[in-house]
């Protein structure tokens, strides 16, 4: 588990995966955006760390677009992106709703190279 700042999702999750020798798969429209946040992008507003975040991209399959610039973005408020054994995410997602905290699966760990592929 990680907080999810500086780096952006994709830096962060790029780090889990070469610390564990793993690949990942995520849904892009899975990942949680705060509202506003896709069209600032489009309009081409970003951090000024967004530039150094991109360099994350030489390990990564995507389609470039204003949701994908925001997998490189710094100002996510620290949420926290946690890996979970599959047979406990539902739950554990079911769990964190119940309690109130807004949580999504977006993604799977999967074996390979270090590499984030993004749907």
């Amino acid at each position: 588990m990680t907080d999810v700042t500086g780096f952006g999702l994709a830096g962060h999750l790029l780090g889990i995966l070469e610390a564990s020798g793993v690949a990942a798969r995520i849904r892009l429209a899975a990942v949680p955006v705060l509202p506003g946040a896709e069209a600032l992008s489009a309009a081409g507003h970003g951090s000024t760390l967004l530039p150094m975040n991109r360099a994350a991209a030489v390990r990564m399959v995507f389609s470039k677009g204003p949701r994908a610039d925001l997998l490189f973005d710094p100002q996510t408020a620290g949420g926290l992106l946690a890996a979970v054994p599959g047979g406990q995410a539902s739950g554990l997602l079911a769990a964190l709703v119940a309690a109130g905290e807004p949580a999504a699966i977006i993604g799977r760990i999967e074996p390979g190279a270090p590499c984030l592929i993004v749907e």
